[in-house]
């Protein structure tokens, strides 16, 4: 329906390649809401993972600093090797390592101080917010005009862009078999599509 609303009624080919068109948009939006929730995810969980890392790196650095520590693994270098020359060499790999346990101490600690703290979020919220503002955006290419912000209880008798907005939306929400509600996620992205600066 939306895209014979963009088609002359007699031309088959150019339903059709609308059709495409909204299609690929729809697969798009998809990608640009999955992308947005999968960085949010790595942002939300990157504290997290640098306080378990730094708590690792704290307890070597216990290990290493003990005067006795390095010189005795040193000492068990001849005997690994030999039972394998494989295994002295990847105890020499070792001893390279925990002998500058301090160093990485240190830029792990610089580090982790540039990692902003946030609060956790839904990622599927993330998801609908990226998947909403990209269908938004293709629809402002697509006809020039920002969707309507509300829904029309019926759409077939209007020839109004604006306002078959929602019934595209609603389209790509059951081709992507989501059922969350999305009017506060759309108005949204509209909201923000109108204070950007034009072209």
């Amino acid at each position: 329906m939306i895209a014979e609303f963009f088609s002359e009624p007699d031309d088959p080919y150019r339903v059709e390649e609308v059709r495409y068109k909204l299609r690929a948009a729809v697969i798009e939006a998809d990608r640009i809401g999955v992308r947005k929730a999968a960085v949010r995810h790595s942002e939300d969980y990157a504290r997290e993972d640098a306080d378990v890392s730094g708590k690792a790196l704290n307890a070597l650095a216990d290990l290493v600093q003990d005067p006795t520590f390095l010189p005795a693994l040193l000492k068990a270098g001849p005997v690994v090797q030999r039972e394998n020359s494989m295994y002295g060499q990847r105890l020499w790999s070792l001893f390279e390592v925990l002998n500058n346990v301090t160093l990485l101490q240190q830029v792990h600690l610089s580090e982790a101080r540039k990692i902003k703290k946030t609060e956790r979020t839904n990622p599927g919220e993330i998801y609908l917010q990226g998947l909403y503002g990209s269908l938004v955006m293709f629809w402002h290419e697509l006809t020039g005009q920002w969707p309507s912000k509300t829904r029309k209880i019926t759409t077939t008798t209007t020839r109004s862009a604006r306002s078959h907005f929602w019934d595209f939306a609603d389209a790509a929400c059951a081709d992507l078999r989501i059922t969350a509600p999305a009017e506060h996620f759309i108005r949204r992205a509209i909201s923000e599509g109108v204070k950007l600066p034009s072209k």
